[in-house]
């Protein structure tokens, strides 16, 4: 589902390559950021109020947050760069709460595995 919604805006969603340190230090980065910035900072009452603020703040972080790492641009800057028009909305795309989705799941080291397809699922 992520992969086709990426994909109807215009970029070919890819995985990280194995080997590559480079790129699961970008990963790495912006889950402690987010850890930082958004939930030790904001305070949740309810689900709707959560999906709310992570809503504004993945907007803040993907459109206007600066990444001095990344030579003071924000990552649609870096998409901008290897695509011509990208959507802004590319990166407002909003949090999915997965486990309703799914009926099993077993639980992993790191990820949960999701065992039964979404082929009875429905947005109707």
């Amino acid at each position: 589902m992520f992969e086709l919604t990426v994909e109807s805006f215009g970029p070919t969603h890819r995985l990280i390559p194995p080997a590559a340190p480079t790129f699961n230090s970008d990963v790495e980065a912006f889950h402690r950021i987010v850890e930082d910035e958004f939930y030790a900072a904001e305070r949740f009452r309810t689900p709707e109020e959560f999906y709310g603020k992570a809503i504004c703040y993945q907007a803040y972080f993907n459109l206007l947050r600066k990444n001095r790492n990344k030579n003071n641009r924000t990552p649609f800057d870096i998409l901008q760069e290897h695509f011509s028009n990208p959507s802004p909305w590319l990166m407002t795309l909003p949090p999915i709460d997965i486990p309703p989705l799914i009926k099993h799941i077993i639980p992993g080291y790191h990820v949960r595995k999701a065992v039964n397809s979404l082929k009875n699922f429905s947005c109707a």
